[in-house]
């Protein structure tokens, strides 16, 4: 998955987005980059999430909440927007530890 210059990720704050907790039909896809396309929102800073460390590193941030997670998930006629609000969910997915 190539990456998109950083200056081509502008605010998102128009755009409508689904909660990832709140999919019909199927769980969300939690996991490392590939088929989702993740987005660290950290202030007014959005960022494209790449490999897996910079995936973990991400995620440690949202559990500190420092950031906010958006997610792109590609269907068969749009991809739509999803807030990541199970934090844990993500986290476990892609193997960072939480405390307890």
């Amino acid at each position: 998955m190539a990456l998109l210059p950083k200056e081509k990720i502008t605010a998102m704050t128009d755009v409508p987005y689904r909660l990832a907790s709140q999919t019909e039909g199927q769980p969300f896809p939690y996991g490392f980059p590939g088929k989702v396309c993740y987005i660290e929102q950290a202030g007014e800073t959005f960022n494209q999430i790449g490999p897996r460390d910079e995936m973990r590193a991400a995620v440690r941030r949202a559990l500190a909440g420092s950031c906010r997670i958006f997610a792109v998930w590609p269907g068969n006629y749009r991809s739509d927007l999803f807030l990541i609000d199970d934090i844990p969910a993500l986290a476990s997915a892609t193997g960072v530890e939480q405390a307890a």
